[in-house]
């Protein structure tokens, strides 16, 4: 009985440890569009090339395994493109990519002529908590191309993407509003480039001027408002690449 109180006390560390661990397993995204969720909510995210990658690589790299270009590699160093990104929420803005580039494939439009109320009503960011230990991770840094040297066939990762050559599970979905609130929580939405890029820069602006001018914001948006779209294109770019 005298071991009672010592293994409860055990019982709870082991608890709050496993606890501890879980909070510090990262949380991974994953962008894709609506059309996408009922398959990926059935079989989870399934390896394949998708648009982000034959947007970003379709025209330097011949994206087909058994191409003859590569005929002559050995099986460790063939480029693999059956591949599945995710992207933890420092570098959300990938995710975002992800989602626009599948948004433009559905609408066969250009990503770049993608809209915000396109991406709001058609993209979507895949959760998947708890997850990276389930995924490949490259490094942000590879100083001594040691990386680079064992992971040779991995030519679309790209420094700090989260990779699978195997299905992966998902554990949430997030459209509309709930994945504009993620974005904006991590900095990465509105965007400052697209079809609503004047109109995005200024919320950006009057985000950043209002806290400075917080007892003048009617006259600051008065201000703001007169001026033309080439001015806050300038005024934009002075205050967020220049000073942050």
């Amino acid at each position: 009985m005298g071991n009672c109180p010592l293994l409860f006390m055990l019982s709870k560390i082991i608890k709050l440890a496993q606890l501890f661990e879980k909070l510090a397993s990262k949380t991974l995204y994953h962008g894709t569009c609506i059309k996408n969720i009922p398959s990926i909510k059935q079989h989870g995210l399934i390896p394949q090339v998708r648009h982000w990658v034959s947007d970003s690589y379709g025209c330097e790299i011949d994206l087909d395994e058994d191409s003859e270009e590569y005929s002559g590699l050995s099986e460790e160093n063939r480029p693999k493109f059956d591949i599945t990104f995710a992207t933890d929420k420092e570098e959300l803005s990938k995710a975002l990519g992800a989602a626009i580039a599948a948004v433009a494939g559905y609408l066969k439009k250009s990503f770049h002529d993608v809209t915000d109320e396109e991406i709001r009503a058609l993209g979507a960011i895949v959760i998947m908590y708890d997850a990276e230990e389930a995924w490949e991770h490259k490094p942000e840094e590879d100083p001594h191309g040691q990386w680079e040297y064992e992971n040779q066939g991995y030519v679309t990762v790209e420094p700090g993407d989260y990779f699978s050559e195997r299905c992966q599970s998902i554990d949430n979905v997030l459209t509309g509003e709930p994945m504009i609130r993620l974005l904006r929580q991590y900095g990465v939405w509105p965007r400052d480039w697209g079809p609503d890029k004047l109109k995005n820069q200024k919320e950006l602006l009057l985000k950043h001027f209002v806290p400075i001018y917080k007892n003048r914001q009617k006259e600051l948006i008065e201000k703001m408002n007169e001026l033309n779209d080439d001015e806050i294109n300038k005024l934009y770019y002075k205050v967020y690449k220049n000073y942050g």
